[in-house]
């Protein structure tokens, strides 16, 4: 989904220079690294981030995502 964002944006994940994962599973901080890291594999950055653990997210969700990007 991350992806289809920046796209309509006309941004790439290189322009990213911040995420912040909001999760109700600060457990699974190993598997957020994990995912995290696949989304800029073979990329020349890795921009800075930030998980924040939460009781509820809306609908249900178990992670949600902000991010800011330069141009």
């Amino acid at each position: 989904m991350m992806k289809a964002v920046l796209a309509a944006a006309d941004v790439r994940m290189e322009h990213l220079v911040m995420v912040t994962i909001f999760t109700t599973g600060m457990q699974e901080s190993a598997s957020l690294n994990r995912i995290h890291g696949s989304y800029f594999d073979g990329l020349s950055v890795d921009p800075s981030r930030a998980a924040v653990g939460s009781s509820a997210l809306t609908k249900n969700a178990r992670a949600e995502l902000t991010a800011i990007a330069e141009e």
